[in-house]
């Protein structure tokens, strides 16, 4: 499939609209709505570009949209943003954030794990979960982006905010940036705060300390300040489209299911179920589960934002959200899950030859139907 196709081209748009079509919908390629999955829409009466997705996504692939327009140039191709070479924007993006998000994995890791484990998880996680498919498949969906983001801010969080060696106002203006980065890429991402920042609390009262730390007037406005900077593009295009800085641009679709979560579908559902096509997350569940079983800080957190998020999949009004490869929203939390999966795999390791070997070839097994289903 194309990756300027339905919502990937809704994501992408952007691009075009700002740097080739100047915001005229009537300049656009004829019949371009229909040859694009219907991912925008052109409203040729009120001349304007509509599309429901955020512009985070087109932010982080602009330089490469860039490079490729100039390209075009010069191979003497047409500039429409569009045809031909174009539609390896999101490829090349794409290699560069999961490349990206791969690296700072493993630099978080490394806080907790020895090299041989780091590099265990890391290459299970990837090739053994729908990860892999949206790093060299659909790949102008945001999943692959906001992977890259996630496993910067997790490394970041615990170098910069946990650890305590830098506390000035320019780290927690660099964090706010990619956090709001993060929301701007998919809103949903937000979920993702608690395990930020509960990361590694070994009580009640450290918590309370963390909260009296950061919580402060001056800390707050930077947060505030950061978010308005990062989220005025999205706020200047909604007022563009709609005629106010604040809309909902999904209109009826929505969480239409909250009072009746479908949640054992979206785990198990041979439509996108998560444990179905990727087996390897039920490890990271045993690991959670163990890691609490164990008093180890952060499997609470972990469960309780694994449940969160189940719920609040669950209530969209299709639980399977549509075209893809398992449950695609649960792509970017594999840096949460990287931490259970570790400890098993460190628990594992641990254990008599036999346990080691039989754990190794299940993995492998899981990993193998994962790449199975990919092809």
């Amino acid at each position: 499939m194309t990756p300027l196709w339905a919502d990937q081209a809704g994501y992408y748009v952007y691009l075009p609209t700002l740097f080739i079509y100047d915001f005229d919908a009537r300049a656009f390629p004829d019949s371009i709505e229909v040859n694009t999955g219907d991912g925008f829409s052109l409203d040729i009466e009120s001349n304007k570009v509509i599309t429901r997705y955020s512009c985070g996504v087109a932010i982080l692939q602009a330089p490469f949209f860039y490079a490729i327009h100039l390209f075009a140039g010069i191979l003497g191709k047409p500039q429409d943003g569009f045809s031909g070479i174009y539609h390896q924007v999101p490829n090349f993006a794409a290699f560069f954030y999961a490349l990206f998000g791969l690296i700072f994995l493993c630099k978080y890791l490394s806080h907790y794990f020895n090299p041989v484990i780091r590099f265990f998880v890391t290459g299970a996680l990837f090739f053994g979960t729908n990860l892999y498919y949206y790093a060299v498949d659909s790949t102008g969906m945001s999943h692959i982006y906001s992977f890259g983001l996630f496993a910067f801010i997790a490394w970041l969080s615990k170098k910069i905010i946990i650890s305590g060696r830098e506390k000035s106002s320019v780290s927690l203006l660099i964090w706010g940036i990619v956090f709001s980065m993060i929301v701007l890429v998919r809103p949903s991402n937000i979920l993702i705060f608690p395990f930020l920042f509960c990361m590694d609390c070994y009580s009640s009262t450290e918590l309370l300390n963390r909260i009296k730390q950061y919580a402060s007037f001056k800390n707050i406005v930077i947060l505030a300040l950061t978010a308005g900077v990062v989220f005025l593009p999205q706020m200047i295009y909604w007022k563009y489209v709609s005629g106010s800085y604040i809309y909902y641009s999904y209109e009826d679709y929505g969480f239409s299911n909250w009072k009746n979560p479908q949640i054992l579908e979206l785990w198990f559902s041979p439509d996108n179920g998560l444990f179905l096509y990727s087996p390897l997350y039920i490890a990271a569940i045993i690991g959670t589960i163990l890691m609490i079983y164990n008093k180890k800080e952060n499997g609470w957190v972990i469960l309780l934002t694994f449940c969160a998020l189940s719920y609040l999949l669950a209530s969209w009004y299709i639980f399977s959200f549509g075209c893809g490869f398992g449950s695609r929203n649960f792509v970017e939390y594999t840096v949460m899950f990287s931490l259970p999966a570790g400890y098993l795999f460190k628990y594992i390791s641990d254990q008599a030859r036999v346990k080691r070997v039989l754990f190794s070839a299940l993995i492998v097994i899981m990993v193998l139907f994962n790449l199975k289903l990919v092809y």
